[in-house]
C-alpha cells in the first residue's frame, strides 16, 4: 500500500501537478510504511511550489531519515542545493553552515568506487550551496573555493566554473570572479548538461 502510494503521489505531482494529493498521499504512505521515497517526495512537491519554509523543513526530515535508514534511490547531493537556496531565501543563510558539513559527512561516508561515480554530483552539490553561502558569509567560503579550483579547472566543465565564479564574485575579488568565468567560456556549455539545471 505505501508503494502504491508513492507511484500516485509521483503521477499527481509530475503528470498533474495535483501538490495537496501528493501530499496527503504521501502522508498516509509514511503513516503505514515510511521509507526515504516518502520524505523525497514530500521535498520534491514543495520544491515545485517554491514553498521555502516546508522546503527546508522536509530537507531537515529527508536527510535524519535517510541519515538512520539509508539513503534509497535518491542522493543528498540532488536536493541540498534546493534547500541551500530556501535559507538563502529565509535570510536563513548561516544554517547552511551545517548542510555544507552534512555533504561532507555524506560525502566522506561513500567508499572509493562511489566517491568516483558520485564526484561530479558532490562538485555540482558543493558550488552551489558554497554559492549561496558565500553572500554573506564569503570570508568562509573563499579558502574552500579556492581550494577547488584547479580540481574544476581541470575537469573543464563550463557549468561547474560558472557557478564557481558567482561564488568568487561574492567571496573574492572581481578580477578572480572574471578569470574564473573566462575559464568557464573555454569549454562549450552545449556538451554540459548541468547548464539547464542551473538554480
Amino acid at each position: 500500500y505505501s508503494m502504491l502510494c508513492n507511484n500516485l503521489a509521483i503521477k499527481y505531482r509530475y503528470n498533474d501537478e495535483n501538490y495537496n494529493a501528493a501530499l496527503a498521499l504521501h502522508t498516509k504512505g509514511i503513516a503505514t510504511s515510511p521509507f526515504a521515497e516518502h520524505y523525497n517526495g514530500i521535498l520534491s512537491t514543495y520544491i515545485e511550489t517554491d514553498n521555502y519554509p516546508q522546503i527546508i523543513a522536509a530537507g531537515e526530515q529527508l536527510w535524519h531519515y535517510s541519515r538512520e535508514n539509508g539513503y534509497s534511490r535518491h542522493s543528498p547531493s540532488d536536493y541540498f542545493p534546493k534547500v541551500a537556496y530556501a535559507l538563502y531565501q529565509q535570510s536563513r543563510n548561516v544554517e547552511n553552515s551545517i548542510w555544507l558539513e552534512r555533504l561532507d559527512e555524506w560525502w566522506n561516508a561513500l567508499d572509493d568506487d562511489d566517491k568516483t561515480d558520485a564526484r561530479h554530483d558532490y562538485l555540482s552539490s558543493l558550488i552551489n550551496q558554497l554559492d549561496y553561502y558565500s553572500d554573506t558569509h564569503g570570508a568562509e567560503v573563499l579558502p574552500r573555493l579556492q581550494a577547488l579550483l584547479p580540481e574544476l579547472r581541470e575537469r573543464k566543465n563550463a557549468y561547474l566554473l560558472r557557478r564557481a565564479g558567482d561564488a568568487m564574485q561574492t567571496s573574492g575579488t572581481r578580477q578572480e570572479a572574471m578569470q574564473i568565468y573566462q575559464d568557464a567560456q573555454r569549454f562549450s556549455a552545449d556538451s554540459h548538461p548541468d547548464e539547464s539545471k542551473r538554480l
